[in-house]
């Protein structure tokens, strides 16, 4: 089996620092210790977000910049713009802000900073190399540990590719895709803005591999979900739902815009505009086609998305030099935590300078996310909570739907394909709410009045 030498980064490091040892005039290594903070707040997508911050600098400074195969990040570079980094590891640690790594001020009376430390080369060259020396060690236990590791059922394998891909093939995916309002909340009213189109994942892991862990190797994952995307958008037109009055938000890699099968569901969808939902990550491994994909749909009236964001990452990340027409910020109940770093003004002033009208609070179970969100200058919303009150008052303004529980609406509403939505005893009535009487609005949200047909600005 194919893997990475958990040990490369490490000897690629001390190669360079051992060069760099014979003229240390001027040289100093950077070590942000992000192996040390909890397992549950250093997620592998954020670790990689963190390396790729200095990406800039690598060209601009000349640093070198070593990704760890433990999580830790270091940086090499012969006068290397201390202000500068300092700045950068100011916005990683906002990225962490869970972790008590990141609590420490340097500018204690102390001095230290359990969350990077500093080497000149010229007065702390034995230590780092100490450092190094067993950073290898670990890695090479890594490396002997993965060795004498039997192969996993679990793991995702190019075999198992090919037969799952076989299996997408034998599906009706429509009985996978799930659909969830994103409501914009007014001065007096509260309208759905459009509705996101997303394949419900647990059910399809059940379907066509139930014994295999989808997420266990990113590239192949890749392949993957690049064959479940054309399936999706082959499915789509004999849905039902791609004609309901609002337009749609769909969850794409970003090569699959300039896909057959994405002109086809254009066509079909005519004038209705359309959002197009991207990872972070997949924004940062290849930004150039992210600006493309970004322009070219402008330019066609639709909208692009950047997805799965936190508080703490839209502080650390400048989102206007991405510039999208949307962010979805994740909500978790802790942010309303008092002291949560989420929870001052921090948040606010971000949200307003990037604009109210293009951040979404997504995962809102409860009232107290709506709450939370318009307190920061933030009105559009999606999640359980908001389609517990769509499904409330659809079911109390329409007579028609006299006896149904708001679970079998939600459910069918929810639903994509065709069976499961004439379920309903009167289908149209899914979609006959656009709009209802909206929670008041306070604090920032008040001064930022929107109109639902906007683009994000643009």
């Amino acid at each position: 089996m194919l893997y990475r030498d958990p040990t490369h980064a490490e000897r690629e490091l001390i190669d360079l620092v051992e060069r760099g040892a014979k003229t240390p005039s001027g040289r100093t290594a950077v070590h942000l210790h992000l192996s040390q903070l909890m397992p549950a707040h250093r997620p592998p997508q954020y670790l990689r977000i963190a390396a790729r911050l200095f990406a800039p600098m690598e060209s601009d400074a000349g640093l070198r910049v070593f990704s760890m195969s433990n999580g830790d990040i270091m940086i090499i570079g012969r006068d290397m713009p201390e202000d500068e980094i300092d700045r950068m590891i100011q916005r990683i640690k906002s990225l962490f802000s869970h972790d008590p790594l990141t609590w420490s001020d340097a500018d204690d009376e102390d001095g230290f900073d359990p969350f990077v430390t500093w080497y000149a080369f010229e007065v702390d060259l034995d230590e780092l190399r100490q450092v190094i020396k067993g950073l290898l060690a670990d890695a090479e236990k890594r490396r002997r540990d993965l060795l004498k590791a039997p192969p996993h059922a679990q793991d995702l394998t190019p075999e198992k590719l090919s037969g799952l891909l076989e299996g997408l093939g034998k599906i009706n995916i429509r009985h996978h895709l799930r659909r969830q309002p994103c409501v914009r909340v007014m001065d007096r009213k509260a309208v759905i803005l459009f509705e996101e189109i997303y394949t419900s994942m647990a059910d399809l892991r059940k379907a066509v591999a139930p014994e295999t862990d989808l997420f266990s190797a990113r590239w192949l994952f890749q392949d993957f979900s690049r064959s479940l995307d054309r399936l999706v958008l082959t499915g789509l037109p004999r849905a039902e739902v791609v004609q309901a009055p609002k337009r749609i938000s769909l969850n794409l890699n970003l090569e699959t815009v300039e896909t057959r099968e994405y002109q086809v569901l254009r066509q079909v969808l005519g004038p209705k505009p359309v959002v197009l939902e991207v990872q972070l990550i997949d924004v940062f491994t290849n930004l150039a086609k992210f600006l493309k994909v970004r322009d070219q749909l402008r330019a066609d009236g639709d909208a692009i998305l950047i997805d799965s964001l936190t508080p703490a990452m839209l502080g650390a990340l400048d989102m206007r030099q991405l510039d999208p027409d949307f962010v979805k910020i994740q909500w978790a109940s802790d942010l309303a935590a008092p002291g949560h770093p989420g929870s001052g003004d921090e948040l606010g002033d971000i949200v307003e300078a990037l604009g109210g009208d293009r951040v979404i609070l997504t995962r809102c179970d409860t009232e107290l996310a709506i709450t939370w969100g318009l307190t920061h200058g933030i009105y559009t919303f999606q999640g359980r909570f908001m389609d517990a009150i769509l499904g409330t008052v659809s079911i109390n303004t329409q007579p028609q739907l006299a006896g149904v529980s708001l679970r079998d609406f939600v459910r069918w509403r929810n639903a994509v394909d065709n069976a499961t939505r004439h379920q309903c005893p009167h289908p149209q009535a899914l979609d006959a709410v656009q709009e209802f009487a909206s929670p008041p609005r306070r604090g920032r949200a008040a001064r930022a009045p929107v109109t639902p047909s906007g683009t994000g600005g643009h």
